[in-house]
C-alpha cells in the first residue's frame, strides 16, 4: 500500500514538473513573439511610434501642471502639501479684489506643453531613424513643425515632417502625423478661469451654486491665514484634479474689521 502510494506522490510530482516546464516555455514563446511584434511596429509604423512618444509627453507634463495651478516652473505660487501652486489671481494692495495674473492661461499651458512634445518628438524622430538603421534599412528625416492646441476633453498634437523609409527596393513615405489624447487639462483650466474671473470681480467664488449647473465637477476650497484660498477642481469623469491659488480682497495683519 505505501509503495503505491509514493509511486502516486512520484507520478504527480512528474505531472507538475511537466506542467511547469511547459508553462515557461509557453511564456518564453509568448514574450518572444511580442517582441518581434513591438519590433516590427515600431520598424514600420512611425505613426505608431511618434504616437506613444508624443502622448506620453503630453500627459505627463499635463498632469504636472494640474498640480501646479497650470504651470510647469510656477514663480508666484503657494506652497500647499510640498507643490508650488500659482496664483491666478492676486491683490496688488489690500482690501481690493485680485488681479488676474494669467489671463490667457490656456495660450500659456499650450505653449509650456509644445516646448516639451517638440523636444521629445525630435528625440522620438532620432530614435526611430536608429531602429530603422539597426536593422537594414534606411531613414531620411526632414525639418519639424510641431502645433499644440487643447479642446474639450482633448490635447491634440500635430506635427509635420517627412520621413523617407528605405528597404530594399520599396519605400514609404510620411508626412503628417496627427494625434488627439484624452485629457481634462482645458476643460479644467476653464473652470479655474471662471473662479479667478469671479474672485476678481466679486472677492468671492460660490463652489457649490456653480457646480449645480456645471455637475461635471466638483470643487473644494481651503482658505489660509494669508487669505490664500486653493481651490481644488476635481473632474469626475477622469477623476484628475487641478489646484489653483487664489489671494483677493485680504485684510492688512493686525487690522480688525468693524463691527456691524
Amino acid at each position: 500500500m505505501d509503495g503505491k502510494i509514493k509511486r502516486g506522490q512520484i507520478a504527480l510530482w512528474v505531472v507538475l514538473a511537466i506542467i511547469l516546464a511547459a508553462s515557461i516555455l509557453l511564456y518564453a514563446i509568448v514574450a518572444k513573439s511580442k517582441r518581434l511584434i513591438d519590433e516590427r511596429v515600431s520598424i514600420d509604423s512611425p505613426e505608431s511610434y511618434i504616437e506613444e512618444c508624443a502622448r506620453q509627453e503630453a500627459v505627463k507634463n499635463a498632469d504636472m501642471m494640474l498640480k501646479q495651478g497650470g504651470f510647469l516652473n510656477p514663480g508666484n505660487f503657494k506652497e500647499f502639501k510640498k507643490i508650488k501652486i500659482e496664483y491666478l489671481c492676486d491683490q496688488t494692495s489690500s482690501y481690493k479684489p485680485c488681479v488676474q495674473q494669467h489671463p490667457g492661461l490656456i495660450s500659456d499651458i499650450e505653449s509650456q506643453l509644445y516646448e516639451k512634445i517638440n523636444k521629445r518628438a525630435d528625440e522620438c524622430f532620432t530614435a526611430f531613424k536608429r531602429e530603422v538603421e539597426k536593422n537594414g534599412g534606411k531613414a531620411e528625416i526632414g525639418s519639424q513643425e510641431v502645433k499644440v492646441s487643447l479642446g474639450t476633453g482633448k490635447i491634440f498634437v500635430d506635427i509635420g515632417r517627412k520621413i523617407s523609409i528605405i528597404k530594399g527596393n520599396s519605400r514609404a513615405e510620411y508626412e503628417k502625423f496627427n494625434y488627439d489624447f484624452i485629457h481634462p487639462i482645458f476643460d479644467l483650466s476653464t473652470v479655474a478661469m471662471e473662479i479667478a474671473n469671479q474672485e476678481a470681480v466679486y472677492c468671492h467664488f460660490d463652489p457649490l451654486g456653480y457646480t449645480v449647473y456645471e455637475n461635471q465637477f466638483k470643487i473644494r476650497k481651503e482658505l489660509f491665514s494669508d487669505y490664500t484660498i486653493i481651490y481644488t477642481i476635481n473632474d469626475k469623469k477622469t477623476n484628475k484634479t487641478m489646484s489653483i491659488a487664489i489671494r483677493s480682497c485680504a485684510i492688512p495683519p493686525g487690522m480688525i474689521l468693524p463691527e456691524g
